[in-house]
């Protein structure tokens, strides 16, 4: 069908040219929704393979051979990145997925590259900038930029670019407030706080 040729087409044009940052494509095949088509854009044995690698890195705490197996994936990962336990980067295109230098990202988080939706299917470059901090329990989503040394809260989902310095919550995720350029340090070296007798 002259759908998924063109289909395909336009995810390998998206994964060649890294000046495109997102495609959407309006959704025409035979099945109810386009998540049912996935392996006509990827081949079936290397996402059943990414998939089954990438469920075991979740488990594993933030390490270097963590990170460097998700390179080995395409996903461009940075110096001293700490990924915690339980987070899930996209497996379907895990070389659209970015992580700068210096970026933390909290448990049980994901990091989306595609979206399967009934009547359209998108992909788009996910770019965490050097220093941002993405606390747990985050859906970043397909196409997105965090910048600089942003931070989100919890439980949030980031559909909307975040500029740097500022820090985002909710859902959807919305600016709360500028951050200092160097970020949150306490007041105190060491704070200790006891319970009252």
């Amino acid at each position: 069908m002259k759908f998924y040729k063109e289909w395909r087409q336009t995810v390998k044009k998206v994964l060649k040219d890294k000046s495109i940052r997102y495609a959407k494509v309006a959704y025409k095949g035979d099945r109810d929704n386009s998540e049912n088509d996935w392996h006509k854009v990827r081949n079936p044995v290397r996402m059943l393979w990414s998939g089954l690698i990438f469920t075991i890195m979740r488990y594993l705490p933030p390490c270097r051979l963590k990170n460097g197996i998700y390179r080995m994936f395409g996903a461009k990962i940075g110096k001293n990145v700490a990924i915690a336990y339980n987070v899930f980067l996209d497996p379907l295109f895990p070389e659209l997925i970015t992580i700068e230098d210096g970026v933390m990202i909290g448990s049980d988080c994901e990091i989306a590259t595609h979206e399967f939706v009934r009547d359209w299917f998108a992909m788009g470059r996910t770019v965490i900038k050097k220093k941002a901090m993405i606390s747990a329990f985050n859906v970043i989503g397909a196409g997105v930029t965090v910048g600089e040394n942003s931070i989100t809260g919890m439980f949030c989902f980031v559909k909307n670019d975040i500029p740097p310095n500022e820090f985002w919550v909710g859902v959807p995720a919305k600016k709360k407030m500028d951050l200092p350029k160097h970020g949150l340090m306490p007041e105190k070296d060491v704070e200790i706080i006891r319970y009252d007798n």
